[in-house]
């Protein structure tokens, strides 16, 4: 019996202890905040003290490590231990390992994907119609990411279709596009001059050429001397502005099953006719065709031209001269004028190189999207701040609440900032406004109203094998022609045999060859 009892009282407190030990652990495990995430990847659900301290925290995943080929914007590239670098590594959870490039980016380029080895993820890729690029796409060097771009909601809603169509290789998407504006040529002119004479800002090419006259002729700057003439041209620069007002093509234009191009068109010698009269009435420089490097902004920052066409950003960064010698001098622009078809620009590709995934050192699709992943965050509205504005206090001030950037911080913006932004896919459309000067921000303005009435190129993703080869050649033999037209070297006769120069010497081929492309690609879609 007592050992009966015996067994009884053990079995008695074994249970006890049994019971109390899980009430124990009960309310332990009420005491702790426990975490879970819904399958959204959104909403948590706490439990616990949810305002307590000292609840543990979810440890961060660790960086991802990408190297890239990138373009350095200054003689000596950025260091690794910059603030806007780390910032940007912070942000978008990365540790980048960026080679920087300068001089003559190309050959780098070529003579790395020639070798084939130590490829980096990410290259930068400042001519995607090379020939070695699209031997290379051709060849399985690069991912195709097009498949991909839906999954990331920046670059699939602010790089754009007509963009992203531009850069294209093959009708397929190999790379990410550093975003330019399209319609980014205009007319800069001296406005002063134009109040001086109360004349109204031109709208048509009627306009432009009266405008052009008085500017030579009426004494704008109202010193009592005969010295000043319309128009500061350097070689054919900028001419698309004329041809868009003319009615022309962008370039090319597919009429009657083929390519044909611009300088094939009766708008062409249009726009030549123009520039004919306004050389041969002096409403223009007489050295146009041999004026180089800053010599077109020199003439209107020396009083001696009305306007100029050009990139509608000149207008903000070549007239430093031209204040000091005149401070009341106004510098306005233009976006477009209206010709027989109305208002039309002609755009541009819309970006200026892209980014491009390298299949050597990028093994799986999940590493490919975390390289991308890399490129959307940053045109998160943060990032775009810090390209565009840098560091509080040290690249931009704020002032009444608005952002400043005053002439002391901008040296050392364009040093700890500006080289980053060659990172960068955006064009700052995220970025906090601030105070800018009245040209820098006319010209921004003018980007958007122009996106209104661009003319597309429709060779702009198209390769021709020919025009690779021999394409400076090519374009020499009508630029040629086209200032011997102007001058008068040439008449129309001779401007039609150089067109013939230029077919036999391979432009047949090229029209051919684009010609099919297009085909290809776009006959089915």
């Amino acid at each position: 019996m007592k050992k009966k009892a015996k067994r009884e009282w053990l079995i008695k407190w074994t249970v006890i202890f049994i019971i109390v030990s899980l009430v124990i652990m009960l309310f332990a495990g009420c005491g702790q905040k426990k975490t879970t995430v819904s399958d959204d990847s959104k909403t948590t659900v706490s439990g616990g003290n949810t305002d307590s301290k000292d609840s543990k925290s979810v440890e961060p995943k660790e960086p991802f490590e990408m190297s890239i080929y990138a373009q350095s914007y200054t003689a000596e590239p950025p260091k690794d231990d910059e603030p806007v670098l780390l910032k940007i590594q912070e942000y978008t959870n990365t540790k980048l390992n960026i080679t920087w490039m300068t001089g003559d980016l190309e050959e780098k380029i070529s003579v790395t994907l020639a070798s084939g080895t130590d490829l980096p993820m990410v290259m930068y890729i400042p001519n995607h119609k090379a020939a070695y690029v699209i031997n290379a796409v051709r060849g399985g060097f690069f991912w195709e990411i097009g498949p991909y771009i839906k999954e990331f909601p920046n670059l699939s809603t602010d790089i754009g279709e007509v963009r992203f169509n531009n850069c294209s290789i093959d009708g397929k998407i190999y790379g990410l596009p550093r975003v330019r504006p399209l319609g980014q040529n205009g007319f800069v002119y001296r406005k002063d001059w134009l109040d001086n004479l109360g004349l109204e800002v031109p709208k048509t090419i009627e306009d432009l050429y009266n405008v052009l006259k008085a500017f030579t002729f009426d004494d704008p700057d109202k010193d009592g001397k005969d010295d000043t003439y319309g128009l500061s041209q350097q070689g054919l620069g900028g001419y698309d502005v004329l041809l868009a007002a003319f009615g022309g093509p962008n370039q090319w234009e597919f009429k009657n099953g083929k390519m044909v191009p611009e300088f094939m068109t009766s708008e062409y010698m249009d726009m030549l006719n123009f520039y004919k009269k306004l050389y041969s009435e002096g409403l223009m420089n007489r050295d146009f065709a041999v004026i180089k490097g800053n010599q077109k902004y020199d003439n209107v920052n020396s009083n001696k031209a009305g306007g100029y066409f050009a990139f509608m950003s000149d207008a903000a960064s070549k007239h430093t001269d031209l204040y000091k010698l005149e401070p009341n001098a106004k510098i306005d622009i233009i976006g477009r004028f209206s010709g027989p078809k109305g208002e039309r620009v002609m755009a541009s590709s819309g970006f200026a190189g892209q980014f491009m995934f390298t299949k050597r050192s990028i093994k799986d699709e999940e590493t490919l999207k975390k390289c991308m992943n890399f490129f959307d965050k940053l045109n998160d509205p943060e990032m775009q701040d810090l390209l565009r504005w840098g560091l509080k206090d040290r690249h931009y001030i704020v002032e009444d609440g608005v952002y400043v950037r005053t002439n002391e911080l901008n040296d050392l913006y364009q040093r700890e900032v500006n080289p980053f932004r060659s990172l960068k896919l955006h064009y700052d459309e995220k970025a906090r406004e601030g105070k800018f000067d009245y040209a820098y921000q006319r010209a921004r303005e003018l980007y958007v109203e122009n996106d209104n009435y661009l003319v597309l190129n429709p060779c702009e993703p198209l390769f021709s094998e020919t025009y690779g080869e021999r394409g400076a050649q090519l374009d020499q033999i009508i630029d040629d022609a086209s200032i011997k037209y102007i001058i008068g070297e040439i008449d129309e006769v001779g401007f039609n045999n150089a067109l013939e120069e230029w077919r036999k010497n391979g432009g047949d081929n090229v029209i051919e060859e684009y010609t099919n492309e297009y085909l290809k690609i776009y006959q089915n879609k």
